[in-house]
């Protein structure tokens, strides 16, 4: 039977010294590209979440204009 085998990390070794950097450097440019769009798309953290019930569609909405035709309407519902 063979024995399991270890991984040991040394903190200290270089390549985990650069990772480390790359942690850093990941997590800087992933606030930087948020903060742009956040910028770019006008959004204010103070301004509270937009309520989704709030635009709903309650009812039957309203015809498009030039659709006052209802043979217009009863063909393109029994063709779709």
């Amino acid at each position: 039977m063979a024995s399991k085998k270890h991984l040991e990390i040394n903190p200290d070794h270089s390549i985990i010294k650069t990772l480390r950097i790359y942690r850093i450097l990941n997590r800087i440019l992933a606030n930087r590209i948020y903060r742009m769009l956040k910028l770019g798309l006008g959004i204010d953290e103070d301004d509270p979440p937009a309520d989704d019930t709030s635009t709903a569609v309650t009812g039957e909405m309203s015809p498009l204009e030039g659709d006052d035709d209802p043979v217009k309407q009863s063909t393109w519902h029994e063709n779709n």
